[in-house]
Formats: C-alpha cells, sequence, structure tokens
C-alpha cells in the first residue's frame, strides 16, 4: 500500500467506539438538571424591565412588539424586534450593567482578561510595573489561583482545562488567557488595556523562545469512501456507517482501505483507464466572524443563596451554563456555588462565533472570585485576539475524467487548521468531507478530512462550516480541469450534475433541486454569453474583464437537530411562542412569530427567545443509545442556534405545537360553539380574517374560541420537543378521547383553568437516533450558485466585483425580505472571502493583540457591487416543497464564483485566498 504518498498513515489501534457517539461525544446533560458535582443550571431571557432612557433599564428578549409590524397573517412589514433595535433599546449584552438586573447590588467591577501573544516561550507571570499606580489592578487572578481553588474542567466543550495559563509553562495556542485583571470601573481598566497594549512585552514576563510544540489532530477525524460502478453501489456511508480506514481496526475499516488503495493505484495509472487527471492544492485563509458588538457580559456570585448569575448574548445559552456548572463541580470547592443561572441577551451578530465561546468561563470565573457583580467587555483588538475564527484551510486534490468530459474519480484529503483547543473542529471536518465533491455525481471518491491541532488561535463554527473551504477547491478544480479538457465550464458541470435525489457522495439520495437549472440559467445569462467577446475587448485597456461561475450545495440543520417549542394562547386570543433557541440576528424571532398564522390564524403576539426553564416539564431524558419503552428518550435534547436551522428546523417546533394547540384546544372549543353535534375536522376548516370558518357555519372570531378553551378547560398551550435526523420522529398521542399523529417525540399540555401540565406518554413512535444520517435518511441540502463579473486594474492588481448574479434554491419561502436579507449577507461574506478578509495564521495574526479594522478589511458598500447583484430565487419545486436553511448554503459559491473569474481575466489560477492586489501584481510580474 502506499499511503504515504497522499498521506493517509496507519493509526496504532485503540478502541474507539464505532459510531457517531465518538464524534458528538457522551452525553452530557440530563436537561439542566444539575451539572457534575449536583450544581443546578437554569436559564430565561432577559426580564422584562422598566425600559425608559432615564432609568437606564432594559427591554425584554421575550418581544412585545407594536401591531405595526405586521402586514397580515403569516406576514411581516418588519422584523418583530426592529423597532426595539433601531430606537436603541436594551437589548444587547453589551448595553447592560448590574444596576438593570433587578436584584443586583448596584455597583460592579471591570474585568480584563490578559492574553498572551505567544506560545513558543514560557510565561513567567504578569508584570504591570508600565502601568501607573492610578491604572493598577485592585488584585489579579492566574491559574495558581484556580488551582488552589480546585476550579474543575468543563468536560463538554472545554476539556483541554488551562484556562489561565500558568506561570512558568508554555502556552498552548495564540491568544490563551493568563490572568484576570480586576479594576473599580471601566474608564479605568479600559486605560489601562491601552497601556499594556501599547508595550513589548504586553503585561507580561515571558522567558526565551523555545522550539514550538509539533501539530497533531483532532479525533475523530472524517473520511468518506464512495465506490460504485453503473448499475451497483459497492461501498459508502449509508451502507454501514462512518470508517477510519487508516486505523483498520474492522473488516469495514479494511475494506474502506481496500477502496482507497484501489482509487489511488487509478489515479497514478490514468493512462490505462482512459483518463485524464488534475492534481492541484489549494488554500483558504483565517477569517473573523467580525460581527458588529464584540462579546462582552456580566457575572454576579450571591453568596447568600450560592447562586452564579451571569448575562451573556449568546448562539448557545444551554452549553455556556453547561460549563460554566462544570467549573465548579469538584467536591473540594470551597466556592459554595450550588446554582448557575445564565440570562440570555440578545447578542448582536454571531455567525458561529459566539457557537462555544470561551467568553463564559471567564465571565465564570471572574465572578467567582469577587464580592461584586463583574463586567467583561471585549473591545475590537480583543475580539480579534480571543474570538472564534474560521478554519484556515488546506485542501489537497485530484481529479479523474474519462474521454467524454465525465467525472470517475475524486481524492480529496482536507487539513483544517483548529488551533488551540478542539472547539467543534471535528464537526467542521465532517462537514467539509461532505461536500468534498461538491454537486457532482463521482463513481469513486476518497475524501479525508482532518482537523489540525496547531499554537494558532481557536477556529470554530464560523458560518460556512467547512464547506466554504472544500468547495473553493472543488469548484476551482472543475474551472481547470475544464480547461484542461478544453471545455466550456458550465458545460463541463452540466455533464456531472446531480439530478435531485441522486446518490451524494455519502450514498444517501440527497442530492438537492435546482443544481442543473442554476447551471442552464448562468449558461444563458449574457454575462457569460459575452464573457469571451468582453475579455478580449478589454485586452488593451487598463483593466482586464473576466465572468467566472461556481455552482454549490451545503447541508441545512446539523443532521441531528432538536427543537424545544411552546404555543400557547390566552383567554383574549393572544399567542405567545416560547422558545430555546435565540435569534442573532437572523430574524428567527420574526419567523416564528409569522409561523403561527398557518394554524391558528394569526402572528403569534410574544416571542420568547432562550428559554430552557419551562421545558423541563417534558420530563425527556437524552441519550445515543436507542431506548424503546422508554417514552421520555431522545438523543438530543437542546442545542445551540446555528447551522441555518430558523426556516427548516424551529418553525417546525412551532408548527407541531400549533398543531397541537388546534387539535386538542381550539377546534373543540369551536364545535361547542358551533353546537355540540357538530363534527368539523381539521382539515375541513379555514382561518379567514381572524375568525375561524367551516363550510354551512357561522365564523367565529379567534379570541372568541379562545375564551371558550379557558372556559371550558380545553388546550390552552402545547409545549413540544421534536427530533430530526434526516426524518422528524413522529408518534402517536392521545389527549382526551382522541389520538392524532405528530412529528415530535415529547409533549405536555395545559388546559384552561389549570396550573398543572399535563405530561402526554407517545406510543407507537418511529424513532430515530444521531447515527441514522448514515443508515439512510442522510441530511439535508440546499442548493446555490454565482455567476461574477470582474474588472482586474492591469497596474495595480485590484479585482473590482463590476456585477453578478446570485441563485438559490430555498423551497418554500417563509418571508421574502428576511430571505432575500440573509442572500445578501452571504454574497458579502462570500466577497470578503474571495477578495479581502485575511488574518495571518500564526504570529503576526490576530493572536497578538493588535488587529484592528485598520488591518483587517470587511468589504464595505464599494466592494460588493451593490444594487448590481441580480437575485434568481428558483420557485419550489413541489407544492409541499420544504423550507430551506439557506444562510449559509447562500455563501459558497460566491468566493470560488470570484476567484474563477479573475483567473478568467488574468490568465493566472490563483489558488490561495484572498486574492490580493499584491498577489495579482507578483504573478503578471512573474
Amino acid at each position: 500500500m502506499q499511503r504515504v504518498l497522499y498521506r493517509r498513515t496507519v493509526q496504532p489501534t485503540k478502541k474507539r467506539r464505532r459510531t457517531w457517539e465518538a464524534t458528538l461525544g457522551t452525553t452530557r446533560r440530563e436537561f439542566l438538571k444539575t451539572a457534575a458535582g449536583g450544581i443546578a443550571l437554569s436559564v430565561s431571557p432577559l426580564p422584562a424591565l422598566d425600559t425608559s432612557f432615564e432609568a437606564s433599564k432594559a427591554r425584554a428578549t421575550a418581544m412585545h412588539p407594536p401591531s405595526s409590524w405586521q402586514a397580515g397573517p403569516g406576514k411581516a412589514r418588519y422584523r418583530i424586534d426592529g423597532r426595539t433595535k433601531v430606537t436603541g433599546g436594551k437589548i444587547y449584552a453589551r448595553d447592560f450593567r448590574a444596576w438593570d438586573i433587578d436584584g443586583w447590588p448596584a455597583e460592579e467591577e471591570v474585568v480584563l482578561v490578559l492574553r498572551t501573544p505567544f506560545a513558543d516561550r514560557e510565561f513567567k507571570g504578569v508584570d504591570v510595573s508600565a502601568l501607573p499606580e492610578e491604572l493598577r489592578p485592585k488584585r489579579i487572578i492566574t491559574g495558581e489561583d484556580l488551582e488552589r481553588e480546585k476550579i474543575a474542567v468543563a468536560e463538554a466543550d472545554y476539556p483541554e482545562g488551562n484556562y489561565l495559563v500558568r506561570p512558568h509553562t508554555v502556552p498552548d495556542y495564540l491568544g490563551q488567557a493568563v490572568a484576570l485583571l480586576y479594576f473599580d470601573d471601566f474608564h479605568t481598566m479600559d486605560r489601562a488595556r491601552r497601556v499594556l497594549r501599547s508595550q513589548h512585552n504586553r503585561g507580561l514576563d515571558a522567558g526565551p523562545e523555545q522550539p514550538t510544540v509539533a501539530d497533531g489532530f483532532y479525533q475523530p477525524e472524517t473520511s468518506i469512501i464512495h465506490a460504485e460502478t453503473e448499475t451497483e453501489q459497492i461501498f459508502s456511508q449509508v451502507r454501514g456507517g462512518p470508517v477510519r480506514p487508516q486505523e483498520l481496526q474492522t473488516e469495514r475499516d479494511r475494506e474502506a482501505m481496500k477502496q482507497v488503495d484501489e482509487i489511488h493505484e487509478r489515479l497514478n495509472n490514468p493512462s490505462a483507464f482512459g483518463w485524464t487527471v488534475v492534481n492541484r492544492s489549494f488554500e483558504t485563509q483565517t477569517i473573523d466572524p467580525m460581527f458588529m458588538e464584540p462579546e462582552s457580559g456580566l457575572g454576579w456570585l450571591d453568596r447568600s443563596s450560592g447562586t452564579l448569575n451571569l448575562l451573556i448574548g449568546t448562539q448557545s445559552p444551554s452549553y455556556d451554563v453547561t460549563a460554566a456548572g462544570e467549573l465548579f463541580s469538584d467536591p473540594q470547592s470551597k466556592l459554595g456555588i450550588k446554582h448557575v443561572h445564565l440570562i440570555s441577551a440578545y447578542p448582536g451578530g454571531g455567525f458561529g462565533g459566539r457557537d462555544t465561546s470561551a467568553l463564559c468561563l471567564f465571565l465564570a470565573l471572574a465572578a467567582a472570585f469577587s464580592e461584586k457583580p463583574i463586567r467583561i467587555a471585549y473591545d475590537r483588538f480583543e475580539q480579534f485576539q480571543a474570538g472564534v475564527k474560521r478554519h484556515a484551510g488546506t485542501m489537497n486534490m485530484a481529479v479523474a475524467v474519462d474521454g467524454g468530459g465525465n467525472l470517475q474519480a475524486v481524492r480529496h484529503h482536507i487539513f483544517l487548521n483548529g488551533g488551540g483547543r478542539r472547539n467543534v473542529s471535528t464537526y467542521v471536518a465532517q462537514v467539509a468531507g461532505l461536500d468534498g465533491v461538491g454537486a457532482y455525481e463521482v463513481p469513486l471518491a476518497d475524501v479525508w478530512s482532518r482537523p489540525v491541532k496547531t499554537r494558532a488561535q481557536i477556529a470554530g463554527s464560523m458560518r460556512g462550516f467547512g464547506t466554504v473551504q472544500s468547495l473553493f477547491a472543488v469548484e476551482s478544480m472543475m474551472d481547470e480541469t475544464a480547461v484542461e479538457l478544453g471545455l466550456d465550464p458550465i458545460e463541463f458541470r452540466l455533464r456531472n450534475v446531480l439530478a435531485p435525489n441522486q446518490e451524494i457522495v455519502t450514498g444517501a439520495r440527497n442530492a438537492p433541486p435546482g443544481l442543473k437549472e442554476m447551471c442552464e440559467h448562468a449558461s444563458a445569462h449574457r454575462l457569460w454569453q459575452e464573457r469571451d467577446r468582453r475579455k478580449q475587448e478589454s485586452a488593451g485597456t487598463e483593466r482586464a474583464h473576466g465572468v467566472g461561475f461556481a455552482l454549490g450545495m451545503k447541508n441545512y440543520g446539523t443532521g441531528a437537530d432538536a427543537a424545544l417549542d411552546e404555543v400557547a394562547i390566552d383567554p383574549d386570543g393572544k399567542i405567545t411562542v416560547t422558545t430555546n433557541v435565540i435569534d442573532m440576528g437572523t430574524g428567527t424571532a420574526t419567523t416564528l412569530a409569522i409561523a403561527t398564522a398557518g394554524l391558528l390564524g394569526a402572528n403569534a403576539d410574544e416571542v420568547r427567545t432562550g428559554v430552557l426553564e419551562p421545558f423541563k416539564a417534558l420530563q425527556m431524558v437524552e441519550g445515543f443509545k436507542r431506548q424503546e419503552d422508554n417514552p421520555r428518550w431522545t438523543p438530543i435534547i437542546f442545542e445551540s442556534t446555528k447551522a441555518a436551522s430558523t426556516s427548516s428546523k424551529w418553525v417546525h417546533g412551532v408548527e407541531q405545537a400549533c398543531a397541537v394547540l388546534l387539535s386538542t384546544g381550539l377546534l373543540p372549543a369551536a364545535r361547542e360553539l358551533w353546537g355540540n353535534s357538530v363534527n368539523v375536522a381539521a382539515t375541513d376548516t379555514r382561518w379567514v380574517d381572524g375568525a375561524l370558518h367551516a363550510d354551512g357555519l357561522r365564523a367565529i372570531p379567534l379570541k372568541d374560541v379562545a375564551r371558550q378553551a379557558h372556559d371550558k378547560g380545553h388546550v390552552v398551550s402545547a409545549m413540544i420537543h421534536a427530533f430530526y435526523s434526516g426524518r422528524w420522529v413522529e408518534a402517536d398521542y392521545t389527549v382526551g378521547d382522541e389520538t392524532f399523529r405528530w412529528q415530535i417525540d415529547g409533549l405536555s399540555v395545559l388546559r384552561g383553568g389549570k396550573t398543572e401540565r399535563e405530561l402526554v406518554d407517545r406510543k407507537n413512535p418511529k424513532l430515530f437516533t444521531v447515527e441514522s444520517i448514515w443508515e439512510g435518511n442522510g441530511q439535508n441540502f440546499g442548493a446555490s450558485a454565482c455567476l461574477a463579473s470582474v474588472a482586474v486594474n492591469r497596474r495595480t492588481g485590484e479585482v473590482t466585483l463590476q456585477e453578478a448574479v446570485h441563485y438559490i434554491g430555498p423551497g418554500k419561502v417563509l418571508q421574502q425580505d428576511l430571505m432575500e436579507g440573509q442572500l445578501d449577507g452571504c454574497f458579502a461574506m462570500g466577497v470578503g472571502q474571495a477578495l479581502t478578509e485575511d488574518i495571518p495564521t500564526f504570529e503576526d495574526g490576530g493572536g497578538n493583540g493588535r488587529w484592528n479594522l485598520h488591518r483587517y478589511h470587511v468589504p464595505l458598500s464599494g466592494d460588493v457591487a451593490l444594487g448590481r447583484v441580480e437575485k434568481v430565487i428558483l420557485p419550489p419545486e413541489s407544492d409541499d416543497a420544504p423550507a430551506r436553511g439557506i444562510a449559509e448554503v447562500g455563501m459558497v459559491a460566491v468566493a470560488p464564483a470570484i476567484a474563477n473569474a479573475v483567473a478568467h481575466a488574468t490568465g493566472v489560477r490563483f489558488r490561495s485566498l484572498p486574492i490580493t492586489p499584491a498577489k495579482v501584481r507578483e504573478a503578471w510580474s512573474g
């Protein structure tokens, strides 16, 4: 076997679980009952406080909007939270101080998290001698203090420990925290951090330079092997689950390695098969999420009750509170923490950068060592130094094509720089692998995706999540291969593009609709039809002209998704939606508000986001192993808000809760109002102008139906849990004397006039596990494409995006404006990846603490061809087409399309992003 040639090496035999449990880790929560050590955990939204400017109080995350946001049932004129945001309401974590929170002491301390700009020498200790006396911190907490107080490891998400680098040790990575510095007020802290930032040693005493630790790999890796003939699937993931070919532990691993060696042998001997083989390597850069509000939060340890209170703007409140609780779970800890409560505020943008962010750890630690509430508020320098980044990627590809221009084999080995903590790098590598051959039919595929452990800054779940790296390589290769064969790049794609529901690289029949249509539309578009003529016309001018195309698909949702939702109606017909997910600026709250209209005839009047505590009434029990006889079992109870899941997953939960409420509460009440002899089915009713209609019967206003439901003890609140793994779990539920089948796996109802909820057991369930995506269900994918026209200045090397066509296949559109807004954001981020955004990965990068927007170039309006981007939104492929998550799939084709356009204009292929003027000048001068 010749594995060394393409970096597949045999690992020492080590027993691992052969399921997705190895990927996801062991179950870590029993619905936030307790962390290890018996610490209670809870999460709530912001309390509804006085919102007057003079009182400096807070507007709640639970939105009570003026009715003017609504444009009728199922429609929104603007975002449900839009008025609060544009008028300066206090909803973001950065807006709050301790005195804003009822019950908290008003006086707070401000904490600076001191970080190291090096990872190649010993950290000897903190040195603040450069600070004048009035700027010196009141006290300093170091790693030695954490050891003394028996601070434990937050195993679930931060298993590496070492949260503050201990003196006389070498930091694990650039930007790692070394100490907490306490100040009386923000002004003093801010002046002190400016002084320290200006110092060569940044407030640290360091030893001489040492050799850096060799890179390693985070486990598990992702290996996707696909082999098929014209009539038979020989090997795929759905035929037996994930594999680890290099371990050679099982017969399936050995069979996978046999396929790997066969693919390698064929790629090395293309003439024997009549193939043309193209080998290339590509690189993508480290990118910062650059959300609007740098991370910040509050913490207070109420020592009288042992409650640690946190306020954070986060994508993952449930994960954050779990991690904070784990810190204090050592029985020998003397800090006396019995309960951790997290208040979830609006984050002010996320893009994955607030998912599993370590800010929660530092807030918890800082509060535990203070007698007062504390505040941490990063400035942009600190956010660049401490924040989660997009993985830099190296992609090595080999593509084999036969004489007819048909793809025959792809080898794609992907290396993603995860930095100094694991974070979610293994998941990012998995998604990169899922898109390792793009949107094309490939009989033979060897996709190997590995997250690399280095001294770089931490990388995590930033928008695009692995696909933006792998697809840049795939779509660049498609163009390069087409040129090699003398084919039109779009025609080459059309010869190989997947048809709807065709097998993707995993073997699952989940190819999205719209791929072929996008190619055909782009091929006929004037930009493509005129590309060669316009290039020739620009030959003697100052700027070279080029047009490029790229096609993409990406999964939405995580593949194993959970929803927690409650829909309730009060006696006046006011509807409230409560959910565990948060709105990080994507319009989730608005989308959930209009999701009630289809079944209940009206939009929600209130949406409460970031809530977990009430859902304990469901008594769900989490575990990856199937528990057939346990009606409370589910594989995953909750997760963070991510993966473009609003339209496809969270809306489903709200709609199912509405179905329960309609069938068991409002419809029985309406039948009584119509007369007990009337037995109208839900399918025979409809809502018109806020009233329930049925043929031959009088229309009943929603408020009258709601009043009847409350007065007669019908269901007025439906709380559900739903689980998705390629398909939704479904089961029968008996409420009263009727049995219904819903796509949920947990149900609790509340009846009018009652205060205790009823738990309804499921029966005859169709259950799935987290492994079901490998057992035939597969993940869901959406399609996108981009056609880009660029001009490249021959003197300066500057690339200008002139115009573009942006394609998306969203399926059912829930709210047009929100969907198009997501597309605009996707396009801008794709332009940044292609042309402007970049942070050096190691010592010269963000980890040194001296990066800000004077060095990091976010695309501006002039960079994104504002007003010159045509949106082509494909119609739903059928009446029952699902709503697809588009917040990530919409960006994955933008950067490679621009790169292909630059290659067309310049005649030079740029295989490393971003394509800067300096790179262009260098290429042309060489």
